[in-house]
């Protein structure tokens, strides 16, 4: 057999066997994940972990699919464990409230309690349904607004989420019992009255609130 012969035979080996371990990769279920974590911190009774989705595809149920893999692979199941899930590696890093879906999990309940962020999803999915066009027009009109009321958009959006970040933390410190009914109800009372507050405060019409998270998500990053 000559040397270019056996070259021939040593590379087509080569490639059989990487189809072979792709088929069993395949066949086993095996798969990249969607998912990273940026960070974890960790207390004396909890432990948080910051991750950012990376898939386009977003969904109630692929996001809920995330976050239970995250907790399977919690080790500290001794503690409070808590998961926010980001649509980028910038809101993760500089906009804790942008979150867009919450695992909570009790050490003392095996049931994890999973919450989603229904405005930042409904701006994610207004903006990529709405035609470029479209976008523009009401891009502009919004901030024709905005600046009658002498705010930018980036600001407002800056200010509503550190808004709701300071009510998520005087929530937590009136019921450190995250996930529970009263602490979900005291932080939605918060929110509802500092909306409002913010609202008068540019004598705006609070329900432009999700146009402005819509946009701002795009402009803003």
């Amino acid at each position: 057999m000559t040397t270019h012969n056996k070259l021939t035979q040593g590379l087509n080996l080569l490639l059989s066997l990487a189809i072979l371990f792709m088929a069993i990769s395949c066949y086993n279920g095996i798969k990249e994940k969607n998912y990273d974590i940026l960070s974890i911190q960790k207390s004396k009774n909890s432990t948080i972990a910051y991750v950012v989705y990376n898939d386009s595809n977003i969904t109630n149920l692929e996001l809920q699919k995330v976050l239970i893999d995250v907790n399977k692979n919690n080790k500290d199941s001794n503690l409070y464990f808590t998961a926010f899930l980001f649509t980028s590696l910038n809101l993760a890093e500089n906009d804790k409230s942008a979150w867009i879906a919450r695992l909570e999990k009790d050490p003392n309940n095996p049931e994890p309690q999973i919450a989603f962020n229904e405005m930042k999803l409904t701006g994610i999915k207004e903006s990529s349904d709405n035609v470029i066009d479209e976008n523009d027009i009401a891009l502009s009109n919004l901030k024709t607004l905005l600046a009658q009321r002498n705010v930018e958009l980036c600001d407002l959006y800056n200010e509503l989420s550190s808004m709701e970040l300071n009510c998520s933390r005087q929530a937590d410190t009136k019921y450190p019992e995250k996930g529970g009914l009263k602490h979900h109800e005291y932080y939605k009372e918060l929110t509802e009255i500092e909306r409002k507050n913010i609202a008068d405060k540019y004598n705006l019409n609070d329900t432009i609130f999700i146009n402005v998270a819509v946009f701002a998500m795009t402009y803003c990053k």
